[in-house]
């Protein structure tokens, strides 16, 4: 009997692709796991060095800024290499941010331990966005939202186990320095992982097809995009950050149970993505941004209705599952625009939405200064309305650039 050269040749490709799929679902996976943990021991790290919120804020609005020129060249780097290189890298420099945690003894280690997490971070962000982009495209599935939803729940469940470690007086620089090890690891593997070698964000070129990052910051469809993932990331960044303090230090919760703060929030936001795969099957996208940002400003509302412990997480939850799906989608929406640009295309709106990362923490940290944390997290609620008033003017893209790729969508 004779094996057909073809049919083997598909079978190899598509074993690939499933080697592919589930090394992007581990890198998500591991990122989640590092930042379900952080938001909870951040508390601890910040009474270790007795810090004020409005500090606070300032130290993580400068991290974040350190983030955004990571991000403009990393767009362009996952389009010419490929994601490998650059999350093998990333990883092993959240491995060095987070050892700065470790070790800080003083305000200017903290933020220099900021400035490295979150620069790398950025980066290693886009990479594996980008590299979800590619899996969608390869198996002409909307998978991105699952994505996504791995890293919530991984992120949910690390920050509850972080969560119960503190109660049993584990010391919080001994969780970082187990992160650290966790992400060296993860470079480790990514660096030999010959299957991500080959994944390519971007398709061949067609000819004629030369955009740059400048005509695609000018596509109406991508700015609008950004705004609301920038709205969306200040939504996120207030509830997995300013949770737990605001549980811990406002309302003097227990450890534990103010750990169910951000873990509650990545639990919630780990299973709506797991709906909008769902949702935008049935509404679509545009109609599922529209309706998540009017529940996420509703959730806020709850949680802010209220001192009782049980009502603030009861909200925050239902605040998690209705913006859970914004960003994901945002992503999805943006990668059609340009396909074979998926990468610079990426870029532009990781970067653009950072912006939502660099002034939440200063604006919620300064407000929270003068008027209390309880008025500054209402940001989030002014956010959700703007995010469905903004979602009101985007339509399906029809892609700027033709691809080669059937994946294009028409609309």
């Amino acid at each position: 009997m004779t094996t057909d050269p073809g049919h083997a040749h598909a079978g190899s490709l598509h074993g690939a692709e499933r080697i592919a799929r589930w090394s992007v679902v581990g890198a998500f996976c591991a990122f989640g796991m590092m930042w379900g943990i952080c938001h909870v021991v951040l508390v601890d790290l910040q009474e270790a060095l007795k810090l004020s919120t409005g500090a606070l804020g300032a130290a993580m609005t400068f991290g974040v800024s350190a983030s955004i020129p990571s991000m403009l060249i990393s767009g362009r780097l996952v389009d010419k290499l490929g994601p490998r290189a650059l999350m093998a890298m990333t990883a092993l420099l959240l491995a060095a941010g987070l050892l700065c945690f470790a070790l800080a003894r003083n305000y200017v280690t903290f933020c220099a331990g900021m400035a490295i997490l979150y620069g790398s971070s950025g980066a290693y962000d886009v990479a594996i966005n980008a590299a979800a982009i590619h899996i969608e495209r390869i198996n002409q599935r909307r998978v991105i939202a699952y994505f996504h939803g791995a890293f919530s729940g991984v992120a949910a469940i690390s920050g509850l186990s972080a969560g119960y470690l503190l109660s049993i007086a584990v010391p919080f620089r001994w969780i970082y320095i187990g992160l650290a090890v966790l992400m060296l690891m993860v470079s480790i593997l990514i660096t030999s992982n010959p299957v991500l070698a080959h994944a390519k964000v971007s398709p061949p070129k067609p000819a004629g097809g030369n955009f740059s990052a400048i005509k695609l910051l000018l596509v109406p469809t991508v700015l609008l995009v950004a705004a609301i993932t920038t709205l969306s990331f200040l939504s996120e960044n207030a509830l997995q950050t300013w949770s737990s303090i605001y549980l811990r230090i406002s309302l003097g919760v227990p450890v534990l149970v103010g750990s169910i703060g951000p873990a509650g929030v990545y639990a919630a936001m780990s299973l709506g993505r797991f709906i909008t795969g769902y949702v935008v099957t049935r509404l679509g996208r545009c109609a599922l941004l529209r309706i998540s940002g009017v529940l996420t400003a509703l959730g806020m509302v709850i949680a802010l209705s209220s001192t009782t412990p049980w009502i603030v997480i009861a909200g925050f939850l239902f605040c998690g599952v209705a913006q859970s799906g914004i960003a994901p989608v945002a992503y999805s929406i943006g990668g059609d625009v340009a396909p074979d640009k998926a990468g610079q295309v990426t870029s532009i709106i990781t970067t653009i939405s950072y912006t939502g990362f660099l002034s939440g923490p200063a604006l919620i940290g300064g407000l929270a200064e003068f008027y209390g944390l309880r008025f500054a997290l209402g940001l989030v609620i002014v956010g959700g309305v703007l995010i469905s008033i903004l979602a009101l003017y985007i339509k399906e893209p029809k892609p700027v650039q033709q691809s080669l790729s059937s994946y294009a969508l028409e609309s």
